[in-house]
């Protein structure tokens, strides 16, 4: 789980970090909830490396 964490850290990924805080900041600025849950929830999805194309690089699915 800890590899998980550590390997491929890239420019993109924490740019997208970065936006997902900022999106996060702003709504708690400007007190606009669904910016802080989306900015959050963005912000996690980024540092844990899920999504479509986070290990193989495209979306291989059986049917």
């Amino acid at each position: 789980m800890k590899e998980l964490f550590l390997r491929n850290w890239t420019f993109m990924r924490i740019f997208r970090i970065a936006l997902g805080l900022v999106v996060a900041a702003q709504g708690w600025h400007s007190n606009e909830w669904i910016f802080i849950v989306l900015g959050l929830i963005f912000a996690v999805i980024s540092f844990l490396n899920l999504g479509c194309s986070a290990y193989s690089g495209s979306c291989n699915y059986k049917r």
